[in-house]
């Protein structure tokens, strides 16, 4: 990452130029960006209960029939974790959360099903076969439920993109400004 030197009198610029991409991002720029979250990992067709409020609130969501981005709440990023580290076979307390941009989380008003994307790291106290799970894909999860039912996980392999364009629909892998297609690089 690189460090910006903002010269005296161009932060009102800076702020503007933010705000307008902020605002432009993603097909459907009303939506809430997806946030950041500490949660734990998926596992390959494992089904796990996460209990929590995962309805998209007044001002995350429209009621308008494209799929909708959002911000995963504390709420959901807990349950998506505790569903992902259940299916994996792992306490909680292996996870160290997830990194910055980690966590995509959507729902889909004409199916009714949410959609998550969460990506693990291991805590620094792990034993080294705790933390060799996580490699290769191992700390990957993809998330799907239907309205206040259980979290669906399923891991995410290597590469990433091509578990990722089998499990979601183009059309939530777009509002999350993901790719839709894979390359011959990825071997999909």
């Amino acid at each position: 990452m690189r460090a910006v030197r903002v010269v005296p009198g161009m932060s009102a610029v800076l702020v503007s130029l933010v705000a307008i991409a902020v605002a432009g991002c993603g097909p459907n720029a009303s939506s809430s960006s997806a946030a950041t979250a500490t949660s734990p990992p998926a596992s390959t067709g494992a089904s796990a209960s996460a209990g929590s409020s995962a309805a998209p609130s007044a001002t995350t969501a429209s009621s308008s029939a494209a799929v909708q981005n959002l911000i995963a709440t504390a709420a959901v990023k807990s349950a998506l974790l505790t569903a992902w580290a259940a299916a994996k076979g792992i306490p909680v307390s292996d996870v160290a959360g997830s990194p910055p941009g980690g966590v995509y989380y959507a729902y889909d008003p004409s199916t009714g099903i949410y959609w998550a994307m969460a990506d693990y790291e291991p805590a620094s106290t792990d034993s080294l076969n705790v933390k060799v799970g996580f490699q290769d894909g191992g700390s990957g999860g993809l998330f799907k439920k239907t309205g206040s039912g259980p979290w669906q996980v399923t891991s995410e392999g290597e590469p990433a993109i091509c578990d990722e364009l089998k499990f979601f629909p183009a059309s939530v892998l777009v509002a999350w400004n993901q790719p839709t297609t894979a390359t011959p690089a990825s071997m999909c």
